[in-house]
């Protein structure tokens, strides 16, 4: 990646800042998946690069924390598979992922360990 493709990169980064920024004025607290999809066969990793490659786009979710730099929280759901949701606030809004997931993990109740077997 050369200097231009990098400035170019930065700016589109701070271009989805901003509208995530609008989003977060009207609506402090986003509630999502932490994946596209229901939970993946134990190994289902290690078939091949298109396996991998649909799991990676299927996490997407838990990449926009990362990319925007905003506080995000995964929160575990009971059930008999392992799920989730997960919280995000705008920057240094880490009060209300914690206070959400403190209400919802009340309201689900305990969650128990998975065998993964």
């Amino acid at each position: 990646l050369d200097l231009a493709g990098y400035l170019e990169a930065w700016a589109s980064r701070m271009k989805i800042r901003r509208a995530w920024s609008a989003l977060f004025q009207r609506h402090p607290l986003l509630l999502m998946p932490v994946s596209w999809r229901t939970p993946f066969a134990i190994d289902e990793d290690q078939r091949d690069s298109d396996t991998i490659h649909a799991i990676f786009e299927a996490q997407s979710p838990l990449l926009a924390t990362a990319m925007l730099g905003t506080p995000g929280l995964a929160v575990p759901l009971p059930g008999q598979q392992p799920m989730g949701v997960q919280l995000m606030a705008e920057p240094f809004r880490e009060d209300l992922c914690f206070a959400a997931a403190e209400a919802i993990e009340r309201q689900a109740g305990p969650v128990q360990a998975v065998d993964p077997a």
